[in-house]
């Protein structure tokens, strides 16, 4: 069964810095205290859309605790994906009110996005048509930075679609961040499938701004 500890167990394969290690762990611990529970694997899936809420009780008035504490529930869940029951809580974050949170909480869907975007971008099109702007440049920055070529099928595809939606706003922020990342010369840029994918959304803006 899904469990607190199975997330942190996937988390630590994904080798992660050893302060955050430390962090993961600290959160672990005061979870399960403020839930009266033995450990982790008892925090079972009709735990998970609670848990932003218990961290913010058991912070009290403490808001940045808070909100560490929430980035480092969610940065656990971006190295799984928000499956296994684990949506409820990334749906309970990504509504919080603080708006740093929500971005990094978007943000950290980025591991995840690069191996199975399929699961990943879902959500950053529920921000892709609102008002918020600062969402809408973080999705588009996370999917400039996972069009990788062995989701290049998924990735024309939805390509494709925003340009039959007329979203050129959305695909120009895309080619925004791919050109950043480009000249600074990151190494998924070498892929060809990147070229070609900025040479293409190039060309559809050009002959539709």
């Amino acid at each position: 069964m899904s469990s607190l500890q199975n997330l942190h167990d996937i988390y630590i394969k994904s080798r992660p810095a050893a302060r955050k290690v430390q962090t993961t762990s600290q959160l672990l611990i005061r979870l399960c205290k403020s839930l009266n529970l033995d450990g982790p694997e008892e925090i079972t899936p009709e735990y998970y859309a609670r848990l932003p809420q218990i961290i913010d009780s058991y912070c009290n008035s403490n808001i940045h605790k808070a909100i560490q504490d929430k980035s480092t529930l969610a940065e656990m869940i971006g190295r799984h994906g928000p499956v296994d029951g684990w949506e409820k809580a990334l749906d309970a974050l990504l509504n919080d009110s603080d708006s740093n949170l929500r971005q990094f909480v978007l943000q950290s869907l980025e591991y995840t996005a690069r191996r199975k975007p399929e699961i990943i971008i879902p959500y950053i099109e529920k921000f892709k048509d609102r008002k918020d702007e600062l969402l809408r440049n973080v999705g588009a920055r996370v999917i400039s930075r996972s069009i990788m070529p062995a989701q290049s099928e998924y990735i024309d595809q939805k390509l494709q679609e925003w340009e039959a939606k007329k979203d050129f706003d959305f695909l120009a922020l895309i080619k925004k961040n791919m050109s950043v990342y480009i000249r600074r010369g990151d190494d998924f840029t070498r892929e060809p499938f990147y070229k070609q994918t900025y040479d293409r959304l190039t060309k559809v803006l050009l002959e539709n701004r």
